[in-house]
């Protein structure tokens, strides 16, 4: 452990996973990540403002405006509504459109090539993705179905299992509980998930 409860080094033994192995963290006397070596030994820095934006991640680097909202980063420039939402990012070559609804929900996404369209429901759960019906377990946050798959849980709701109806995968999942890698009843996995330190 570093200052405070930070992890210094973290051992990641995932089947098939790319990034099995150790990685090593430091970190400033702000408790803030500044460096993170993966376990081919690449090394990625991050820098933070007096604020606690982050300025760079890896060889990527961001500028923030008076809200401390990202202004620039490795997407392209970000414009903003006047009421704080995000309404566009864009690199020069692609622009990506954001629309908000009035309780600061994610409403639609357009990028030029795919356009998404979403609604919700009375308990501010996702109910249509383009038209396809979300289904959940009562009042349950997690999808049963998103229109692609079916999700199997446990009793406390973490993922066990998704189907697309012809498939049939298990679910391995991380110490946070994120979904690292998909394996068959034989124990062949089939895909694999990789996070940074930001996730």
């Amino acid at each position: 452990m570093g200052l405070g409860s930070s992890v210094l080094s973290r051992d990641v033994s995932l089947p098939g996973n790319a990034m099995s192995g150790v990685h090593t963290y430091q970190y400033d006397l702000s408790d803030r990540l500044v460096s993170w070596t993966d376990p081919s030994a690449v090394v990625s820095g991050y820098a933070w403002d007096g604020r606690g934006n982050r300025l760079s991640a890896g060889p990527d680097t961001y500028t923030y405006d008076a809200r401390n909202r990202i202004s620039s980063g490795p997407d392209g420039a970000y414009t903003y509504t006047a009421r704080g939402t995000l309404s566009l990012v864009d690199d020069g070559v692609q622009a990506v459109v954001y629309g908000f609804d009035s309780l600061g929900r994610l409403t639609s996404f357009d990028d030029g090539v795919d356009s998404v369209a979403y609604l919700y429901d009375g308990l501010g759960r996702v109910a249509t993705r383009n038209g396809s019906p979300f289904t959940y377990n009562g009042f349950s946050l997690d999808p049963v179905s998103d229109g692609t798959f079916t999700y199997g849980r446990s009793p406390g709701g973490r993922l066990v299992s998704q189907s697309d109806g012809v498939t049939s995968l298990l679910a391995g999942l991380d110490r946070h509980g994120d979904l690292s890698f998909l394996f068959t009843a034989a124990g062949v996995v089939s895909d694999t998930a990789v996070f940074d330190p930001f996730g």
